[in-house]
């Protein structure tokens, strides 16, 4: 069964009876002519949705720093490393998710927020913090903070440089030291 058409117009055609002609209309006298998509319409879709991420991204430029509690001093501040393989693999939405998210280190707290349509922002205490475990590789590293009691990884702090991972996870252990 063609799902388009079926030329069924000339029986005395060899090989042309129930021949499925795709994409084909029929012209009242009885020539086949190709029928295109609207181009107009294919970029005027691709020019939206060019927009709307441009839009996004110009959105993202803007994000404060998180804010602190009165007295409050931020000894670490810093976001994921740019890293050309996680900008192909994830068509370019690294950069959305690489600017969205922030690590804030004070005296008291690890501060984690992600997310621009749906902001996440969460506060680890630095008293719950049972270890603090450096993940590094030759271009990038992490940082993973687990909980007293369980130790769970509460958290994985990445991808970082690897120097900005073990300057974080120095100064998460140094303060931690000097709570305690």
């Amino acid at each position: 069964m063609c799902p388009v058409a079926t030329n069924t117009n000339n029986p005395g055609a060899a090989g042309e009876r129930g021949r499925c002609v795709e994409a084909a209309a029929i012209t009242p006298d009885r020539e086949l002519r190709r029928t295109r998509p609207r181009d107009g319409a294919l970029l005027t879709a691709i020019g939206v949705t060019v927009g709307l991420l441009g839009a996004v991204a110009a959105a993202t430029r803007s994000l404060p720093e998180p804010e602190l509690v009165r007295g409050e001093v931020a000894l670490f501040r810093g976001r994921p490393r740019r890293a050309v393989r996680r900008y192909f693999t994830t068509f370019g939405l690294w950069g959305l998710t690489r600017r969205t998210t922030c690590y804030t280190v004070t005296k008291q707290r690890v501060i984690v927020e992600r997310g621009l349509i749906r902001h996440h922002a969460r506060s680890i205490p630095l008293a719950s913090v049972a270890g603090v475990d450096l993940v590094a590789g030759p271009w990038e590293g992490a940082v993973r903070l687990s909980a007293l009691g369980s130790g769970a990884i509460v958290e994985t702090l990445g991808p970082l440089s690897v120097e900005t991972a073990r300057r974080l996870a120095a100064t998460i252990t140094h303060a931690i030291a000097a709570g305690r």
